[in-house]
């Protein structure tokens, strides 16, 4: 098969950390199944494929590349048939973890249950039957915190509740324990979810982790909407046949966005915002005007100015009394949806026990118990049990990394060998792939490796670097 220049690159490049950014039709599946055969096969490194982890999103994708590895090693064995190493990957094929996330944590537990107190007998529960137990104790806390009736909690169902039952609360319950669930301290999580309320001063308030957040975010939109208008105007300057009489407003918007960039708290940024007034186009009669490239500039003008009244709206509707405010009224609230969910995640986890079951998110904390320990500080180090691991692992394949979460995320990295400064990871996926909903995925992690990685150059990117390569879809190849 020819291969592109950048698909190329990505089977080649050697012990390095390796992001790859696959479009759809990019071909990545391929280059993956090629990428393992050519470290199984390097005539001076040959890895044994048993000693590779490859994550994948589905336990059919799984199959499908054990089965076309399986064929592609048998092709080459046919083209040198007295190859001991290739003849022994055939055998070695049955017991490599080419897995889900979840299998690769299953053979965790049943390799090394013995470390932590888990019971050797236990199952995972089929999803209908965890749907029950969910159900059922959920509809026991609410009957308990009803019969109660504790003041908070009696108003936060009177804030939150709908209509004659309870399942807005049950609902919003489920959502909280689902997202802290995949990370991997979830204690940890519900308390950070309440610092988000806490601020009682201005001064708290724009020193708060989300706003700090929400403020970079807004300068990263104005950056790119200022970047924006340069180019409508520079484009106006160049083309005689554009609407010149648009010049002055157009060069207007890019002093108000200018003006808006280098904003650094939120108080300054909704000062600057409220005062916006975008200039009207201008009128006036032009012979040699094109009347497709006037429709052309109006449309996006009015989009640029459509995004700012957006952000405006978004991030900066309140002035930071009125947000004080709400997070006075919220926090209560707030503190009762944590401590019920809190119960739940108890109630929920002294079911499972009684019927000797775990679900997929226990699996996956099961899995980083024994793989990982945490040192005075409280930061998380790999047990023997992971550094066995990442010794027999020469390299981490992750396919679909967009759909990762926190908790994946520490398993894995406990496994490579990234940590004694060594790079064995790879992973590749599409950040507009993404599918934010399922098991809580986080493409952030995607994003930031994408911001941290540089692009890849062959002959400058030096070993133990952390390149950043992109796979165009087949019609943008060239």
């Amino acid at each position: 098969m020819d291969w592109t220049t950048e698909q190329q690159q990505v089977i080649d490049l050697r012990h390095q950390n390796l992001l790859v950014s696959a479009a759809a039709g990019s071909g990545k599946t391929a280059v993956l199944v090629e990428r393992i055969l050519s470290l199984v096969t390097d005539p001076q490194e040959p890895f044994d494929i048993d000693r590779m982890l490859v994550v994948t999103f589905t336990r059919a994708a799984a199959g499908e590349m054990k089965e076309r590895i399986g064929k592609a090693l048998e092709k080459r064995l046919e083209e040198d048939p007295g190859n001991t190493h290739l003849q022994k990957q055939g055998i070695l094929l049955h017991h490599a973890q080419i897995n889900t996330i979840d299998g690769f944590c299953t053979f965790v537990l049943q390799n090394y249950f013995h470390r932590i107190d888990l019971d050797p007998g236990y199952r995972i529960a089929e999803e209908d039957d965890l749907k029950l137990m969910r159900g059922k104790v959920l509809e026991e806390l609410l009957e308990e915190e009803h019969a109660e009736g504790r003041e908070e909690f009696c108003r936060f169902a009177d804030a939150y509740g709908r209509g004659k039952n309870d399942k807005n609360l049950a609902d919003l319950i489920v959502r909280l324990y689902d997202f802290a669930v995949s990370d991997p301290d979830p204690d940890l999580w519900l308390d950070q979810c309440l610092t988000a309320y806490a601020p009682e001063t201005e001064e708290a308030l724009e020193q708060s982790v989300w706003m700090q957040s929400m403020v970079e975010e807004a300068g990263r939109r104005v950056e790119g909407l200022l970047q924006g208008a340069v180019q409508l105007r520079d484009f106006v300057t160049v083309h005689p046949e554009a609407p010149q009489m648009y010049l002055p407003a157009l060069q207007s918007d890019v002093v108000l966005l200018s003006e808006l960039t280098g904003k650094t708290t939120y108080a300054a940024f909704h000062e600057a915002m409220a005062g916006i007034r975008f200039e009207k186009l201008g009128r006036g009669k032009q012979d040699d005007m094109d009347p497709e490239l006037k429709e052309k500039v109006q449309k996006r003008r009015n989009d640029l100015k459509k995004q700012v009244e957006d952000l405006q709206k978004s991030f900066f509707a309140m002035i930071p009394e009125q947000i004080l405010e709400d997070l006075e009224v919220t926090r209560p609230q707030a503190a009762e949806l944590v401590r019920l969910t809190r119960r739940f995640s108890e109630m929920y986890a002294e079911a499972k026990r009684s019927k000797n079951c775990i679900d997929f998110s226990d699996l996956e904390h099961l899995a980083l118990q024994i793989l990982t320990e945490r040192d005075e500080n409280g930061k998380r180090h790999p047990t023997s049990a992971g550094k066995e691991l990442a010794e027999r692992f020469q390299e981490v394949m992750i396919d679909e990394y967009q759909d990762s979460n926190f908790l994946q995320e520490a398993i894995l990295s406990a496994v490579s060998r990234e940590g004694k400064g060594t790079g064995d990871r790879f992973m590749v996926g599409d950040i507009k792939q993404s599918i934010y909903g399922f098991r809580q995925a986080r493409p952030e992690l995607f994003l930031e490796k994408m911001n941290a990685y540089g692009p890849h150059s062959v002959p400058d990117t030096q070993e133990g670097a952390n390149p950043l390569l992109s796979m165009p879809p087949a019609d943008r190849r060239r």
